[in-house]
């Protein structure tokens, strides 16, 4: 009984785990901004791309359901012997499930890194950098602009 218990609060954490990222993705990702310049880095990409968060927190709250709906299953009587041995559909798909999800996981934790290799190489030096300068720039110009006309409104 311990064990189902504890895959139970397994699949309850990922549930809600995968819905707080599907609700707050950027708040969340830099909730979490801690360790070696690569990990932050990575954590940073994540928080400005919420579309890849979100398409974790999907990814983790189909995980957590079917963590939590296998603990629900009534268990078959065994058969006999000779049957006991034989690959029904239900242990073959849920065979494939779990190495499947481990994979989706891997692939986009992998596409996380790489994105995040390829927007660090982009930000460095180079034409990209001068130009999000004089963006920033403005953007802050303009805000100073439009702080003053609201004070002198007043």
């Amino acid at each position: 009984m311990g064990a189902k218990r504890v895959k139970d609060l397994i699949a309850a954490f990922v549930v809600g785990n995968g819905v707080l990222d599907l609700l707050a993705p950027r708040q969340r990702a830099l909730l979490w901004v801690f360790g070696p310049e690569g990990l932050r880095q990575l954590i940073v990409w994540l928080a400005e791309h919420p579309t890849v968060r979100r398409l974790q927190g999907a990814l983790r709250v189909g995980i957590g359901l079917w963590l939590a709906l296998r603990q629900y299953q009534q268990q078959t009587t065994r058969g006999p012997w000779y049957e006991r041995y034989r690959f029904s559909q239900y242990r073959f798909l849920a065979g494939w499930l779990s190495p499947l999800g481990l994979l989706v996981i891997l692939l986009t934790t992998a596409l996380a890194v790489t994105g995040a290799v390829i927007y660090r190489r982009r930000s460095r030096g180079g034409e990209g950098s001068a130009v999000e300068e004089r963006a920033r720039e403005e953007m802050r110009r303009l805000i100073r602009e439009s702080v003053e006309r609201s004070r002198r409104q007043r």
